[in-house]
């Protein structure tokens, strides 16, 4: 069964882009970092997208921003999920390494793959 996902809000991506607010972070110099990570959006479209003062759902800005962000947040989750496999494959290994080779070496594998594509 497949299920509709709604979309991400502006500022959801803005805040994916930019990652955490930190203590000596402005709005202004958080905004700047969300651009600099972006590559593509000035500082100024980034202002402007999180003020709302652009609220076309079909501005370049606003499909670049959702892509950017959502592609950000799969490599995130990629690189997370590669944790988790190296992590279940050393309490594996340190339980039985001769039965469990075979596992081992496959969540290694995929951990591996995973990291890879978080490369690109």
């Amino acid at each position: 069964m497949w299920m509709k996902v709604a979309k991400m809000s502006v500022r959801e991506a803005i805040s994916v882009l930019a990652g955490p607010r930190e203590w000596g972070d402005t709005r202004d110099s958080w905004l700047s970092r969300a651009a600099r990570n972006s590559k593509v959006v000035s500082a100024r479209m980034m202002r402007s997208l999180w003020r709302g003062e652009i609220t076309k759902e079909d501005h370049w800005a606003v499909r670049e921003i959702r892509r950017q962000a959502e592609l950000a947040k799969a490599k995130r989750e990629a690189t997370d999920l590669a944790a988790r496999y190296e992590e279940i494959a050393g309490g594996m290994n340190a339980k039985d390494s001769n039965f469990h080779s075979e596992d081992v070496s496959a969540l290694l594998n995929a951990a591996r793959i995973l990291r890879n594509l978080d490369r690109t």
